[in-house]
């Protein structure tokens, strides 16, 4: 999946991942090709999921 400059993302992700992990885009998994995460908001349930979203640019 290809992410533009700008390109609004969302998803989720597993009680696993850091808030750290997803802001340092760890393993480029929500901004490829070099791209940083810019305004990415998380939100966790009681069991610790996250439901995120942002931009790269």
């Amino acid at each position: 999946m290809d992410h533009p400059p700008g390109g609004a993302f969302s998803g989720k992700a597993g009680s696993g991942w850091t808030d750290q992990e997803l802001r340092g885009n760890a393993f480029g998994v929500l901004c490829d090709g070099g791209l940083k995460v810019m305004d990415l908001e998380i939100e966790r349930d009681a069991k610790g999921n996250a439901a995120f979203n942002g931009k790269c640019g």
